[in-house]
């Protein structure tokens, strides 16, 4: 027995050094120091519905607001991640916060392996694992019903299977790599077209090899969509003229990030120009999200963008900037409310608006760092760099087209933190460029 522990002692040491386990605990300290000393607000938008629906699958009611018909309009896996606690540890939000905090462990270990798979390299692992546990959004993200916090689990642990599908040829890890996909579709639907997007990956390979690859992305596109496809027929049930393959409002997001008074923002359906065009076409404006409506603003987007093309790529170029420039200081809940310059100095002082521009600052170093690693990762002609590259590409793109909102983003911020490690150990060791 004691040779047994000792075994597990040395695998755990091998596995888990203990620079890991100081980057995991500081992590952990200071979003525990967030969550009981930070700043206490209920939950606001889409949290309210979350909550709502998490508590009403609690109480084993089916997937809907309370004393409401079954709805399609929310992806059902974080309400029923919720409901899950709620069950288990009664309503208490300090019960969601834990979770996160756990999960920020099993992300970061899930992060060093992904590194340590693409880099080869333990210190750009352990540097990159340092950032996520300092990095504000993730901190304040923690603190709140936000649905971020999971997703982002779930990428970095089907980016990370699907490294390892790549570099093996495997056509079990990309089956696994799907399901996880699967699942943060689930959570938000954002990953439909991945897999699609990743069969790009083949043009990399030599002729000969790209049958391969085109047999592996079909497994990881195939083996996503049945996860889905449960929710899917459901959808079908109670819409039975559309498929709707997770949740509707992919219209207001079509129309608000092409609309261009909104300037890539989200666009209140209560207001003009969406007010008029769901009363015309027979729809009250506070059901935007709801089928019809969806379908009648996917078409009104579409039509801006063929009517302006030129005035929607400046959009695009816009959104990159609000999806990768900002320094998620707000999320950490100080002043959520605020809109300006401004309001924050009047409200806060001086301090505040130091804090945002140190948080937008370290947001522009990694970026910084990240784009030297890009350049030296993609010099390096190794293929493992290829499914981070492509997933980053793919998600800067649909956000660029629909939404420019900085939440979006935030999920993959690590494997951009991978880089600006993998770069600034480059830095370190003076390699050529």
């Amino acid at each position: 027995m004691k040779d047994l522990w000792i075994m597990l002692r040395n695998w755990i040491k091998e596995r888990v050094p203990a620079p890991l386990v100081y980057a995991c605990a500081f992590g952990v300290a200071i979003r525990l120091l967030h969550i009981f000393c930070g700043p206490i607000y209920a939950p606001h938008d889409e949290a309210t519905l979350f909550d709502a629906i998490g508590l009403n699958l609690a109480s084993g009611n089916h997937f809907a607001l309370p004393g409401s018909p079954p709805m399609v309009t929310r992806a059902p896996l974080f309400p029923f991640f919720l409901s899950l606690i709620y069950r288990t540890c009664g309503h208490h939000f300090i019960a969601v916060y834990l979770i996160h905090t756990a999960l920020f462990i099993c992300t970061a270990l899930v992060l060093f392996q992904l590194a340590q798979e693409v880099f080869l390299d333990r210190t750009v692992s352990l540097a990159t694992v340092w950032l996520f546990a300092c990095f504000p959004g993730f901190i304040g993200y923690t603190n709140g019903l936000k649905k971020e916090i999971l997703l982002c689990f779930l990428l970095i642990q089907m980016t990370y299977l699907l490294v390892r599908a790549v570099k093996s040829g495997s056509l079990w890890a990309y089956c696994f790599a799907g399901i996880w996909l699967g699942l943060s579709d689930l959570i938000r639907p954002i990953g439909l077209l991945f897999p699609l997007w990743f069969s790009l990956l083949a043009f990399f390979y030599p002729p000969a090899r790209r049958r391969a690859v085109f047999a592996g992305a079909a497994v990881f596109c195939i083996s996503s969509w049945l996860v889905i496809m449960p929710w899917t027929l459901r959808n079908r049930l109670l819409v039975p003229d559309q498929w709707i393959p997770v949740s509707t409002d992919a219209g207001v997001m079509l129309f608000g990030g092409n609309y261009p008074p909104a300037q890539g923002s989200w666009i209140d359906c209560a207001q003009e120009p969406v007010k008029g065009i769901l009363e015309r076409a027979g729809y009250k404006p506070e059901d935007c999200l709801e089928p019809g409506p969806d379908r009648v603003l996917i078409r009104e987007g579409l039509k801006l963008i063929a009517a302006h093309p030129a005035t929607s790529l400046r959009l695009y170029f816009k959104k990159i900037g609000m999806l990768w420039l900002s320094g998620y200081s707000s999320s950490l809940g100080f002043y959520a409310p605020i809109q300006s310059r401004g309001e924050l100095i009047a409200r806060y002082g001086y301090s505040m608006l130091a804090f945002v521009a140190l948080c937008k600052f370290w947001s522009l170093l990694i970026l910084a760092f990240f784009g030297f690693g890009l350049y030296k990762a993609l010099r390096s002609g190794s293929n493992a760099h290829v499914p981070m590259i492509l997933l980053l590409a793919y998600l800067t793109l649909l956000h660029a087209v629909m939404l420019g909102i900085e939440e979006y983003t935030l999920p993959v911020w690590p494997l951009v933190m991978a880089y600006a490690a993998y770069g600034a150990a480059r830095i370190r060791d003076k390699s050529p460029i």
